[in-house]
């Protein structure tokens, strides 16, 4: 099956909540592990009532096919964020969820990679042009 790195997108934007309601969908197809933060991955999921179970991992050898656990690799980027606003926390987040992936994908560790949107103003405001 192929393994599938998905970037979680701006941590206050829609890209958690994207992730969180499509992985059940995919799970079957791929098996998809989450490169994020699993604090805002938690409250998303909490807040929308998803039946998902968050399971973090550090090597994404440890994930296993399952259509009601959403498998993280925190990066442990962030320990606060704000919905809705942009911030220099969540672009330097984004990024960096964004090259774990690269970085996976480069060792062959995964197949593909899928990215959540990220805010353009919020990577702006980290100093990325």
């Amino acid at each position: 099956m192929k393994r599938v790195a998905v970037t979680m997108g701006d941590p206050a934007g829609i890209g958690p909540e994207v992730v969180s309601k499509s992985i059940p969908a995919v799970s079957g197809e791929c098996l998809p592990v989450v490169i994020g933060d699993s604090c805002v991955l938690k409250e998303t999921v909490n807040t929308l009532e998803v039946p998902l179970r968050i399971k973090v991992i550090d090597n994404i050898n440890n994930a296993s096919v399952s259509p009601d656990t959403l498998w993280c690799m925190d990066l442990g980027s962030l320990t606060a964020f704000k919905k809705g606003m942009p911030d220099a926390n969540n672009g330097r987040a984004s990024v960096a969820y964004i090259r774990r992936a690269v970085d996976l994908a480069m060792q062959k560790e995964v197949d593909a990679i899928v990215t959540a949107p990220v805010s353009k103003e919020a990577l702006r405001l980290a100093g990325f042009s």
